[in-house]
């Protein structure tokens, strides 16, 4: 993990909790409606709105924020619960108000975007150093609009995109009504972006970009979409934030499948903004050989991941691109953390050549079920991984595996002081601990998931699988704990795809 997670002294709380980790609690609460299920959510107030009321004015009155300040109040509707509960969160401190803020503006309708850039940051703007924007597809105008089909060009849809279009000073002139539309909230994002001069945090779910019906597309299906040419509607959204990319030193960018972004989209954005110092990419498309590979795409999105000369921090995912031709990717800067997911064209070698190119500087490393490709069919007890990993600097690792417990021999000369396990079937206790005997000089910190790692076959169904470990642990000043197993761990992937709207699964 990077060093600002480093775990503080004394009892934990909300506010002690280190910076990454409120913002992963925060991404999981902004997660709620995502897995709305109506036999679930219970009407436990007397009455939802005047629950979401009475927070709302607790915000307003400056309520003290220690009383019922993480009340989450359950309402009939996911979503509405999902913004009570991002609210709620907010009345902690100004460091939890700063990272919910992002989360309970994304993914808004026109009439919120529009009060944003005509009422709120025109006050506020200079004080807020992060944007979050979900891309929307086919964005909604109206609050209650499902985006299936085009607002007609009366009442609030009208008004709401005469007034964007006022604000933007822009004119109707004889542009088609859904273009306005697209164009409206464009030219409202890049007003909010313009408001914000002094942006450092970007999260991008989807790169910037207006489409429209392919009803209106000859020869194209009716539910598909279709990209607005720059020639018909400038893009000036993302003209904005190339306006300050030099300015942006945190980036978060998620390329989905879509069957319209592409890598070349992810070289666009990466190169735009020079002084990243932390990239968060998921880039989902284009698998070598398939329909949708582009080898200039690809080249291109090295290109841009080799000009940044600043990053410290990269989360790579699930990237489709990380493989052994990747691995052999020049890149100079200095990684002080690097994560990663799970890769089937990743070897053994391809994996030693990527993590021992930042061997200088490396400090945290965090694999994701990174199981290298041609493993999966051989005999798991004897597979051999060559000599330890050469990383002098490396002192905290996160580890979830499907790889035995010669795996963990890459690691057996790294200074670890604090070590992270998921789930991992195929390690025991015993092994576990062999693996932190090579370690105990310099281990401070243990931290193991819930049934993460499976019992020994002689040991009985009543006994603590890991309390082994934590004994070793208590006798050597060791901290350790326990941390749950997350519930979308818990599901099949069938159970997974029908109950998630997750980028894997759209």
């Amino acid at each position: 993990m990077p060093a600002d997670t480093a775990r503080p002294e004394g009892p934990a709380s909300l506010s002690s909790l280190p910076r990454k980790l409120k913002e992963r609690i925060a991404s999981f609460f902004d997660d709620l409606s995502l897995y709305e299920d109506d036999e679930d959510w219970e009407d436990e107030s007397a009455d939802g709105e005047e629950g979401k009321k009475e927070m709302e004015d607790q915000t307003d009155t400056g309520k003290d924020e220690e009383e019922d300040s993480v009340l989450v109040t359950l309402i009939e509707d996911a979503e509405d619960a999902r913004k009570a509960t991002l609210l709620a969160v907010n009345l902690v401190n100004k460091e939890w108000a700063e990272i919910v803020a992002p989360l309970r503006w994304k993914g808004r309708p026109l009439p919120d975007l529009l009060r944003l850039a005509r009422d709120v940051l025109p006050r506020r703007g200079s004080h807020v150093d992060r944007l979050l924007f979900r891309e929307t597809p086919y964005d909604t105008v109206l609050d209650d609009d499902e985006a299936d089909e085009v607002p007609a060009a009366e009442g609030g849809a009208l008004e709401v995109v005469e007034e964007a279009e006022k604000l933007a000073q822009l004119e109707a002139g004889s542009l088609e009504w859904e273009l306005r539309c697209q164009r409206a909230r464009n030219a409202l994002l890049a007003e909010i972006i313009k408001l914000c001069p002094n942006l450092k945090y970007l999260d991008l779910e989807g790169p910037l970009r207006l489409f429209r019906k392919t009803k209106f597309v000859e020869g194209a299906a009716s539910s598909d979409l279709a990209e607005i040419k720059e020639t018909e509607v400038p893009n000036v959204a993302f003209k904005a934030l190339k306006a300050i990319g030099e300015k942006i030193e945190h980036l978060g960018l998620l390329v989905p499948p879509d069957g319209l972004s592409t890598e070349k989209d992810a070289a666009e954005y990466i190169s735009a903004f020079p002084n990243l110092k932390t990239l968060d990419l998921n880039c989902f498309v284009a698998v070598p050989d398939g329909d949708d590979f582009v080898k200039e795409d690809r080249e291109a999105l090295y290109k841009a991941l080799t000009s940044l000369k600043h990053l410290e921090e990269l989360d790579l995912g699930q990237s489709s691109f990380v493989n052994d031709a990747f691995a052999n990717v020049d890149l100079t800067f200095s990684l002080k953390h690097l994560a990663l997911g799970e890769y089937s064209e990743l070897t053994v070698t391809g994996l030693r050549k990527l993590v021992e190119r930042f061997s200088a500087t490396l400090e945290s490393l965090e694999m994701d079920d990174t199981v290298p490709a041609g493993d999966e069919d051989e005999d798991k007890a004897a597979a051999a991984f060559g000599e330890p990993f050469k990383l002098p600097e490396l002192t905290n690792l996160e580890l979830a595996t499907t790889q035995p417990a010669s795996f963990l021999s890459l690691f057996d000369t790294c200074p670890l002081v604090e070590v992270l396990l998921g789930e991992c079937p195929q390690l025991t206790p015993k092994e576990v601990i062999a693996f932190l005997e090579k370690h105990k000089g310099t281990i401070k910190v243990v931290d193991v998931e819930e049934d993460g790692i499976p019992g020994e076959e002689d040991a009985s169904d009543e006994e603590d699988p890991l309390a082994p470990v934590a004994k070793w642990c208590e006798e050597r000043g060791v901290k350790f704990a326990l941390f749950p197993s997350t519930a979308i761990d818990d599901m099949s992937d069938d159970e997974h795809e029908d109950d998630c709207a997750c980028e894997a699964h759209e």
